[in-house]
């Protein structure tokens, strides 16, 4: 009985010796789990009890990249994707953006696409821009989010003209819209000011979408308090157009530019908003606030 402890001891003793065969701290001993595992599901739980075990590392990448770029089913490609986030190594940028099917249309390799735009973002890398503007057209919502997030957090400048478009399509989720302004907001691109300040008194389906404008604009800096500073002052001709072929009361820009203005704290705006002390509104009936 002693004698078999003790070969029981020595086996486990051996197993876990750094370089061995079966060593779980090895890609080798993962590979071969991976590889070994012959339905999908399984090899699913094979990747996942990998990025769980601690021992995932950057001399994983080659493997995980190769896995990757040979692996058909979409269900294993989107965990091998998760796996390769885990590593925010620049060098998964171009096997990531290899693995990408913008055009697909089956809901597993939707879910495929998302979780590999979502290891994209998570590289912080500019070069990704490009890949993830081409997935804002994908037909899948939750893939076209996690583009819209990732370009947000890389600061893209390049993506602010797709993402104007995403922020006033009103063809689209009014989250995507949300989602949209969101972004532009982390851009920080002059740009998005008029858009945004449109935005700030918009709604669709029952959604307002000021609190993402407004923030947004407060982001953006000066560029929205000189937009807003026009706005208060009655300077913006093409603005107060566009608020009367949409039914918007004009002082609603009147009593959120001044918020807005409130939390950029620029000196400028005090003379314009002692002067709307004494506002008064004409016909409170008319048209929407």
């Amino acid at each position: 009985m002693l004698r078999s402890l003790s070969a029981l001891s020595l086996a486990l003793a051996l197993a876990v010796l750094p370089g061995c065969k079966g060593d779980p701290k090895t890609p080798e001993y993962w590979e071969k789990k991976i590889s070994g595992a012959k339905r999908t599901d399984a090899k699913v739980q094979a990747i996942e009890a990998m990025r769980s075990s601690g021992n995932l590392q950057e001399s994983f990448l080659t493997m995980l990249h190769i896995k990757l770029g040979t692996e058909k089913r979409p269900e294993v490609k989107a965990a091998l994707a998760r796996a390769i986030g885990d590593l925010k190594s620049p060098t998964s940028r171009l096997p990531l953006q290899a693995a990408l099917e913008p055009d697909a249309t089956d809901t597993d390799t939707a879910l495929a696409n998302k979780e590999l735009v979502a290891a994209l973002g998570k590289l912080g890398e500019p070069e990704a821009a490009t890949a993830l503007m081409w997935m804002l057209r994908s037909k899948d919502n939750y893939t076209r989010i996690e583009a819209i997030q990732a370009l947000g957090a890389l600061q893209a400048p390049e993506a602010v003209e797709p993402l104007l478009k995403l922020a006033s399509d009103e063809s689209a989720e009014p989250f995507i819209n949300k989602k949209a302004i969101e972004a532009l907001g982390h851009i920080g691109d002059r740009r998005a000011v008029p858009l945004l300040v449109r935005m700030l008194t918009k709604e669709r389906q029952n959604k307002s979408f000021y609190e993402e404008s407004s923030f947004a604009l407060y982001q953006v800096g000066t560029p929205a308090a000189d937009a807003l500073l026009a706005v208060m002052e009655g300077r913006d001709a093409e603005l107060a157009k566009w608020a009367k072929d949409n039914g918007i009361h004009p002082a609603s820009y009147i009593m959120k530019g001044a918020e807005v203005l409130g939390h950029l704290r620029d000196r400028r705006a005090e003379a314009v908003l002692i002067k709307q002390l004494s506002f008064t509104n004409e016909n409170r009936k008319s048209r929407r606030w």
